[in-house]
């Protein structure tokens, strides 16, 4: 069987983020694969201003000459909502013109949102059509699965996990501190706001707990004013680290909190999991298809900040559950989300692809 040569379309995976995170890891095993030839990365987005659209032009370009030469037999675009929607879209039409095998891989957890209530009548028209041509659309859950069959009536739909690399033996580490740990885009969609009023309360009656904030892109002003005074000496930001120093952070952290209002699937639920660490998350996007209440975790309403102190102070205050729900969490992450069974079940999806054609 001929060896299939990929390229992934994405935004600059420099940006840092999950799917960034997502992409590199599985890049990195496609390439040992024996059924892969090559695998190229074309970023769509790059640079700011005019430079931003003269890069797009030119990813345009180069899409459309791989096409036409057969220099690429599939590929695999990564897609979310707004505007990556909308640059995804036109690679996607070059693809279906040329009649190149394509898969749309969407991974925002805003992307209802986004298609009925942003999107005008010839929009959601432009993208259902695209997303039909699709040779297949990729989601990250089965209630993804269900939602884009229900409202776009895709029958092209495939559900993957998310999934990432073993990083349990070089980075776990005993620590007795109560440590919280956030990672994220610091924007109210991630709950952000929602964790510093309920760590504002924690540090109150829990004064040897500390809280590790790591991400960017937010508005830290309105982060730092929310903070109490009691609070205040024991936040840490650290803005976006390299993965090993993330993974540092939450190998020695208690729990993982993240209270966000949209997400797809994020890659550091699972990170957490990985390193054998309890995870307090929303009922939001396939979150509660990786943490089972009660089990691996505490999943918890969006925007009850109430639920979310009680839920943080369960796990600090029980080191016997705390513990016994890291174990169940390195064991569905074992399961489920490594990165070998993904890498393989992707393969298995490009296979598929290429002999559709």
């Amino acid at each position: 069987m001929k060896k299939l040569r990929i390229a992934m379309v994405c935004h600059e995976l420099n940006q840092g983020g999950g799917v960034a995170s997502y992409i590199n890891n599985t890049n990195e095993k496609l390439i040992a694969c024996d059924e892969i030839q090559s695998v190229r990365i074309i970023e769509t987005t790059k640079y700011k201003g005019i430079l931003k659209l003269i890069h797009f032009t030119s990813v345009i370009i180069l899409v459309l000459f791989l096409s036409v030469t057969r220099q690429v037999d599939i590929f695999h675009i990564h897609m979310s909502s707004r505007g990556s929607t909308l640059r995804k879209i036109i690679i996607s039409s070059i693809c279906f013109i040329s009649r190149t095998p394509y898969i749309v891989h969407i991974h925002s957890g805003e992307y209802p949102s986004f298609y009925l209530k942003e999107l005008n009548k010839y929009g959601k028209t432009v993208v259902k059509f695209f997303l039909r041509k699709a040779q297949f659309v990729v989601v990250l859950g089965h209630i993804w699965k269900e939602w884009f069959s229900n409202n776009l009536n895709l029958e092209n739909l495939i559900t993957l996990y998310n999934a990432i690399p073993d990083i349990s033996v070089n980075h776990t580490i005993s620590d007795k501190r109560e440590t919280i740990v956030f990672v994220g885009r610091l924007t109210t969609k991630k709950g952000i706001l929602d964790l510093i009023s309920a760590f504002n309360i924690i540090s109150l009656s829990r004064p040897m707990c500390e809280l590790i904030i790591i991400g960017n892109d937010g508005d830290i002003v309105d982060i730092e004013a929310s903070i109490g005074i009691s609070a205040r000496p024991r936040i840490t930001f650290h803005g976006w680290l390299n993965s090993d120093e993330c993974h540092s952070l939450i190998g020695k952290c208690s729990l993982l909190v993240l209270p966000s209002y949209y997400e797809g699937l994020p890659i550091c639920i699972l990170e957490a999991m990985c390193l054998s660490k309890p995870v307090v998350a929303t009922s939001v996007g396939a979150i509660p298809e990786v943490i089972t209440n009660g089990i691996e975790g505490i999943i918890i309403p969006p925007g009850n900040v109430s639920c979310l102190v009680n839920a943080i102070n369960s796990i600090l205050e029980n080191k016997v559950l705390k513990e016994n729900m890291g174990v169940r969490a390195r064991a569905r992450y074992e399961a489920l989300f490594n990165i070998e069974e993904h890498t393989s079940k992707l393969t298995r999806i490009y296979s598929t692809t290429k002999t559709s054609e």
